[in-house]
């Protein structure tokens, strides 16, 4: 299948894009792969300084953040066991594993819980859960908390912890 979703994460008040493919040979065994728009990708910090050669001393000191989207990607290898799905790989470029519990006919509801990123420095790892509504045959929304566990911020100050709630469509 192929599919298409779109989250808006609130405390920073930007979004996170996919778009993935899913290749089912079987119905309890399949592989994603993902493609997503990350906004917390590559941070540079730019410092200007300014110095009067004649006085040795600084007339302007600044300091400039930037956050550049990111692309990243997800290779995933799914197994269902009846309403459960274990998932693992490649999550966001890094080692991962995902649990999905179905809930509903055809499976309308579910819940997830992900942990990725385990090596960050400084950081505990990416802790996401959040539930999922199909309500319509394509049509699904989403919404849980990105990086739960993490109490640190950004460059800006903004929180790394953030909600999100979305929506998405899949063929």
């Amino acid at each position: 299948g192929l599919g298409f979703q779109s989250e808006k994460l609130t405390a920073r008040d930007k979004y996170k894009s996919y778009v993935s493919l899913d290749l089912k040979p079987v119905r309890d065994h399949y592989y994603t792969l993902q493609l997503v728009n990350a906004p917390d990708g590559q941070e540079t910090v730019t410092e200007t300084v300014i110095t009067d050669n004649s006085s040795d001393t600084v007339t302007q000191n600044t300091t400039t953040y930037e956050t550049v989207d990111s692309y990243k990607f997800r290779l995933m290898v799914t197994q269902r066991f009846f309403d459960t799905e274990l998932k693992f790989g490649l999550m966001e470029n890094t080692a991962g594993f995902a649990v999905n519990q179905y809930f509903g006919k055809r499976d309308q509801f579910a819940l997830n819980l992900q942990a990725h990123e385990f090596d960050r420095t400084g950081e505990p790892y990416n802790l996401r859960t959040g539930g999922y509504w199909r309500f319509m045959q394509n049509f699904y929304m989403v919404a849980g908390i990105d990086d739960m566990i993490n109490t640190n911020t950004d460059n800006k100050g903004l929180p790394k912890k953030n909600p999100f709630f979305g929506i998405g469509v899949s063929f």
